[in-house]
Protein backbone atom coordinates (compact mmCIF):
# COMPACT_ATOMS: atom_id res chain seq x y z
CA UNK A 1 0.00 0.00 0.00
CA UNK A 2 2.83 2.53 0.64
CA UNK A 3 3.84 2.09 -3.02
CA UNK A 4 0.49 3.16 -4.19
CA UNK A 5 0.70 6.07 -2.31
CA UNK A 6 4.49 6.43 -3.85
CA UNK A 7 3.58 6.04 -6.95
CA UNK A 8 0.18 8.80 -6.90
CA UNK A 9 2.94 11.52 -5.14
CA UNK A 10 0.78 11.29 -1.42
CA UNK A 11 1.80 11.81 1.73
CA UNK A 12 2.19 8.28 3.80
CA UNK A 13 1.12 7.77 7.23
CA UNK A 14 3.05 4.28 8.67
CA UNK A 15 2.95 2.65 11.39
CA UNK A 16 6.75 2.22 12.94
CA UNK A 17 6.80 -1.28 11.97
CA UNK A 18 9.63 -3.31 10.24
CA UNK A 19 8.45 -3.37 6.04
CA UNK A 20 7.17 0.23 6.87
CA UNK A 21 10.32 1.29 8.53
CA UNK A 22 12.61 -0.07 5.74
CA UNK A 23 10.36 1.96 3.02
CA UNK A 24 9.65 5.25 5.32
CA UNK A 25 11.64 8.46 6.58
CA UNK A 26 9.62 10.09 9.05
CA UNK A 27 9.38 13.47 8.44
CA UNK A 28 10.90 13.86 4.86
CA UNK A 29 7.78 12.45 2.71
CA UNK A 30 6.04 10.27 5.08
CA UNK A 31 5.07 10.42 9.32
CA UNK A 32 6.19 7.30 11.08
CA UNK A 33 4.08 6.45 14.16
CA UNK A 34 3.74 3.82 16.72
CA UNK A 35 1.92 0.75 16.40
CA UNK A 36 -1.68 1.01 18.34
CA UNK A 37 -0.95 5.05 18.69
CA UNK A 38 -4.70 5.78 17.54
CA UNK A 39 -3.97 9.68 19.26
CA UNK A 40 -0.69 9.98 16.96
CA UNK A 41 -2.38 8.58 13.68
CA UNK A 42 -5.09 11.24 14.49
CA UNK A 43 -2.79 13.88 14.96
CA UNK A 44 -0.62 12.88 11.99
CA UNK A 45 -3.74 12.93 9.49
CA UNK A 46 -5.09 16.39 11.19
CA UNK A 47 -1.65 17.42 10.43
CA UNK A 48 -1.63 16.84 7.20
CA UNK A 49 -5.43 17.52 6.27
CA UNK A 50 -4.71 21.15 7.89
CA UNK A 51 -1.16 21.67 5.84
CA UNK A 52 -1.13 21.54 2.10
CA UNK A 53 2.20 22.84 1.42
CA UNK A 54 3.64 20.40 3.85
CA UNK A 55 1.43 17.64 1.86
CA UNK A 56 2.12 19.02 -1.70
CA UNK A 57 6.34 18.72 -0.63
CA UNK A 58 5.94 15.38 0.88
CA UNK A 59 4.15 14.75 -2.32
CA UNK A 60 7.04 15.82 -4.14
CA UNK A 61 9.66 13.80 -2.23
CA UNK A 62 7.38 10.61 -2.39
CA UNK A 63 7.16 11.09 -6.48
CA UNK A 64 11.05 11.78 -6.34
CA UNK A 65 11.95 8.46 -4.10
CA UNK A 66 9.65 6.12 -5.83
CA UNK A 67 11.84 6.40 -9.11
CA UNK A 68 14.53 4.13 -7.58
CA UNK A 69 12.11 1.24 -7.71
CA UNK A 70 11.03 1.87 -11.55
CA UNK A 71 10.82 -1.20 -13.38
CA UNK A 72 13.63 -0.09 -15.63
CA UNK A 73 16.10 0.49 -12.36
CA UNK A 74 14.98 -2.57 -11.19
CA UNK A 75 15.57 -4.85 -14.48
CA UNK A 76 18.98 -3.15 -14.89
CA UNK A 77 19.69 -3.92 -11.31
CA UNK A 78 18.61 -7.27 -11.85
CA UNK A 79 20.52 -7.75 -15.20
CA UNK A 80 23.70 -6.30 -13.55
CA UNK A 81 23.56 -9.40 -10.83
CA UNK A 82 22.89 -11.82 -13.47
CA UNK A 83 25.68 -10.40 -15.70
CA UNK A 84 27.97 -11.20 -12.42
CA UNK A 85 27.85 -15.31 -12.77
CA UNK A 86 28.87 -17.20 -16.06
CA UNK A 87 26.19 -18.56 -17.62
Amino acid sequence: MIGRAFFAGKPVVATDVRGSRALVEHGKSELLIELGDVDGLAAAVEKLASDPEQRAAMGAGEREKIQDYSLEKVLAEMAAIYDRYPK
